[in-house]
């Protein structure tokens, strides 16, 4: 499994890298009222993943059982706080764990030290210290409306079969795909971002059906940073008895293809922080996003590709909470335009 995860990262480490995928630089361009292509990436990025990957559902290609964006029981309230801390540490580090990691793929250090910090946040939240108030969150309002997706929650409460409404989802996520792209004057970024939804789509079909162990309960994966970041600290932590898994591979494959992209673009150069304030504030942004992210499930890519490419009813209640968070630490830190939102 971690070959296919480190194939996967390669693939989408290179694409993020060279569309500059970043969901923060995205809400922070348009708060600042500045039309530049980040927004138009991710919008096309997300409804590309949600057409590929209700495409395979539609044509039986996978299942979604055991899929972690789909628990049998959970909090919204817990997964929209989570979100929230998220947000904030997003604009503590200048940009979130997707953006971090493939900026410290080419070469910047500081981003480096985000994700190492979000890293051990998130295996603490999920094995050590900051378990107890993750597990105390997510007891707060706890139910079962998560535990189906929004196809089949429609279809339970309307009679229309659940593939006819994954169908009409993939016709309104291809027509969002031309709507951004004419808007964005045909950015090449924008074009380009198409491509998350297969990288998104193949990563569900090949865990979830190819590259399953036949013993063991099969968990599918697509695209996510703060778990595999929790899964390669585990790694160096116990390395005489944990075997490296996809999430390892995935990381590493990010980092390595966003260092090819830069390489062969001419944009790899190290970059050290020079002041010790955005160091400090940045590894807590790193803390902030590590339990944040595990809070909600995801972080911004798991969420928002992996997550929302399965319809699932968390995905919009985690990437508002990320948006309350981004937009309240603008707010918070008195940011009032395009260049000051840069400096934040």
């Amino acid at each position: 499994m971690i070959l296919v995860g480190l194939s996967v990262g390669l693939l989408f480490g290179a694409l993020a890298e060279r569309t500059a995928f970043s969901p923060y630089d995205a809400v922070r361009e348009v708060v600042a009222g500045e039309r530049r292509s980040s927004a138009a990436v991710v919008l096309v990025a997300m409804a590309s993943a949600v057409a590929a990957t209700q495409f395979l559902l539609v044509a039986g290609h996978f299942e979604t059982t055991n899929a972690s964006y789909l628990p049998a029981r959970t909090s919204l309230f817990a997964v929209l706080v989570g979100g929230v801390l998220f947000g904030v540490g997003a604009v503590l580090a200048r940009g979130c764990l997707t953006r971090c990691t493939v900026r410290a793929g080419t070469g910047d250090l500081l981003a480096l030290v985000v994700i190492l910090v979000a890293g051990l946040s998130a295996y603490m939240t999920t094995h050590g210290a900051l378990s107890p108030p993750r597990a105390l969150l997510h007891r707060v309002l706890a139910g079962d409306v998560a535990s189906i997706d929004l196809p089949t929650r429609i279809a339970d409460m309307t009679g229309i079969a659940s593939a006819t409404i994954r169908v009409a989802a993939i016709g309104v996520a291809a027509m969002a795909i031309g709507v951004v792209v004419l808007y964005s004057r045909f950015s090449r970024e924008a074009m380009y971002a198409i491509g998350f939804g297969p990288i998104v789509a193949g990563a569900w079909y090949l865990t979830a059906e190819y590259f399953a162990d036949p013993f063991e309960i099969a968990r599918p994966n697509a695209v996510s940073i703060a778990g595999p970041l929790a899964s390669a600290i585990h790694c160096i932590f116990d390395a005489m008895r944990v075997v490296p898994d996809y999430g390892t591979g995935l990381v590493a494959g990010v980092l390595g293809g966003a260092a090819l992209s830069a390489l062969r673009r001419g944009h790899f150069v190290f970059v050290a922080p020079v002041r010790s304030r955005p160091f400090a504030q940045a590894a807590f942004g790193g803390l902030l996003m590590g339990f944040g992210a595990v809070t909600s499930v995801g972080c911004t890519i798991g969420q928002g590709l992996s997550g929302l490419s399965l319809l699932s009813i968390m995905a919009p209640v985690a990437l508002l909470g990320m948006l309350i968070g981004i937009c309240g630490a603008f707010a918070w830190i008195g940011v009032r335009g395009g260049s000051a939102l840069a400096r934040a």
